[in-house]
């Protein structure tokens, strides 16, 4: 697993979040328009698994950054794909919430107790491996440290 980092000004990434209450997020309609594959197929969902990401920022050196990793490789898939951090939903999670912050754990050692900021965003389908992705995306004031899972 590989670590990118993608980075703003922190003050303005401040200034920004905090407003994110203050109006509605397009979700659906803007999913359908940056997908390449048919609406239909999206509509379409059979039975599809449930995963969770999450999308998490930071500020090193007066910039807000955002996380991602490289998936491992392996037959499936998401071999190999840049991702935000997270995975499937497992029977010991009480919500979608939990797993996304319990694969951050697993894949970065970062442990996240506050809740407080954890926005959720528009689940989104993806047909070839048959997922509804839950995104969730918070925010520290702090730079952690990061052990990635290296598997």
């Amino acid at each position: 697993m590989s670590i990118l980092v993608f980075s703003m000004n922190y003050k303005n990434f401040n200034k920004f979040f905090s407003k994110t209450g203050d109006f509605t997020l397009p979700g659906k309609k803007v999913q359908f328009i940056l997908s390449p594959v048919s609406p239909k197929i999206i509509v379409n969902k059979n039975n599809p698994k449930k995963a969770s990401v999450l999308i998490f920022c930071y500020p090193k050196n007066d910039k807000m950054h955002i996380i991602l990793i490289k998936r491992s490789d392996y037959i499936g898939f998401h071999s190999g794909e840049i991702s935000f951090p997270g995975g499937k939903f497992d029977n010991q999670d009480k919500n979608l919430q939990q797993t996304a912050l319990r694969e951050f754990y697993e894949e970065l050692e970062v442990k996240l107790i506050s809740k407080k900021n954890l926005i959720k965003f528009t689940p989104l389908y993806i047909p070839p491996s048959n997922f509804i992705v839950f995104p969730f995306l918070t925010y520290v004031n702090f730079t952690p440290r990061f052990y990635p899972d290296i598997e």
